[in-house]
């Protein structure tokens, strides 16, 4: 699959530098391999459009099954970036779009863009020497059996940057989850990722981990640090006379110079007199269902939101969809009120319309359960967040 976005590929700017690139030739079970085009692609800060857009395939070789997550480094500062698919199952081949917006005080000149490809795994990994002309890829097996690839293109930037700061907040982001509910087992998986908001993963950032019971009691402190992906594990052992009810789990990660983020998220032991609300998917797409690698001004988009409730029964609970222009200012709040019960997952889908003057760029759709109005003492119980692109 190849993607041109716009057609700067003839530009003396963009022919100035040549890109020699390779792809390792895998040929173990249980593994993928991770191609991106355009091997370059050139952006003028002068124009108005200033994006550039790359195409991403994972293929998946026999014995591969398992999911494999996107993310992106090198970034450079006042960018934003968006994958039309964060993460899939190569079936044999898993497709994204990859669109990263230049801001207009960009430093004009070269950035090498790496784009990576990770998954738990599900067979051996093995490595010959020989190479075709395509992406670069390096992978490796870790420990944990985790599967590694990433692939680098050539990002050019020219033109003369505005003396304007930048038009977002370089600020943490980070998720946190665990297995839902723990009947049986004592030891509780703790998992996330840190990043930048719409920007590059933070590798070494730390962690602070609190688990508190059902009585609000903390009961556990760690912390913990990130990877090169950004991610971060941690495993929470259960007494054995653990009270049975709903738990919460607190995060906060820390890396200078940017502010601290924060997250939460919570598991149910045995049975609990209060929901457990978790947030297991939010996407975008338009009204037939399609993924687009952008919306334009004056379109529908519709948010789609899957929630699990592994705890009690959640009366009247209400399903909050805001979006976030590129300026950081929410243009539309949508709310459902739906009843959760115990054991069941609901997937609903809430429509927006994008205003006739709605700037390009990206933007952010975030979504949140809460047990009532807030403004009545109702309180959100989860939350997840997602981006798409509008030119």
């Amino acid at each position: 699959m190849h993607v041109r976005a716009d057609d700067h590929e003839d530009d003396e700017s963009s022919t100035t530098s040549m890109v020699t690139t390779t792809i390792e030739s895998w040929t173990g079970v249980g593994d993928f391999v991770l191609k991106v085009d355009p091997p370059q692609h050139t952006v003028h800060l002068n124009e108005k459009s200033k994006n550039a857009t790359y195409a991403v395939r994972v293929m998946a070789l026999p014995g591969f099954s398992g999911e494999v997550e996107l993310d992106i480094k090198g970034l450079p500062d006042d960018s934003e970036y968006v994958f039309s698919h964060e993460e899939g199952v190569p079936n044999p081949v898993f497709q994204s779009v990859l669109r990263v917006e230049v801001g207009h005080s960009t430093k004009p000149g070269q950035y090498d863009l790496t784009i990576i490809a990770t998954s738990d795994g599900n067979g051996e990994h093995h490595e010959e020497g020989n190479h075709v002309e395509a992406d670069d890829q390096s992978g490796e097996n870790n420990e944990n059996s985790e599967i590694f690839h990433q692939a680098t293109v050539l990002l050019i930037i020219d033109g003369e940057p505005s003396t304007t700061d930048g038009h977002f907040e370089k600020r943490l982001q980070v998720r946190v989850g665990t297995n839902a509910n723990y009947v049986e087992g004592p030891n509780v998986d703790i998992f996330g990722k840190v990043h930048l908001r719409h920007g590059d993963s933070i590798s070494d950032a730390t962690v602070s981990i609190e688990v508190l019971d059902p009585s609000g009691k903390s009961m556990y402190v760690n912390s913990a640090k990130t990877n090169d992906a950004g991610h971060f594990s941690d495993v929470f052992t259960l007494p054995p006379n653990a009270m049975e009810g709903l738990y919460t789990v607190y995060v906060t990660a820390s890396f200078a110079p940017y502010r601290d983020a924060t997250a939460k998220t919570t598991f149910t032991v045995g049975g609990s007199d209060a929901a457990s609300i978790l947030v297991t998917s939010i996407t975008v797409t338009k009204t037939d269902d399609t993924i687009p690698s952008e919306f334009h001004a004056g379109e529908t988009v519709v948010v789609w939101v899957t929630i699990t409730n592994t705890g009690a029964d959640l009366e009247n609970g209400m399903i909050w969809v805001q979006i976030v222009d590129p300026n950081n200012v929410p243009i539309s709040v949508v709310v459902v009120i739906a009843t959760l019960h115990h054991g069941e997952q609901v997937k609903t889908g809430l429509q927006v319309v994008l205003g006739s003057d709605s700037p390009t760029g990206i933007y952010t759709a975030n979504t949140l359960v809460s047990n009532g109005k807030i403004s009545e003492g109702g309180k959100f119980l989860d939350g997840e967040e997602t981006d798409f692109a509008v030119a």
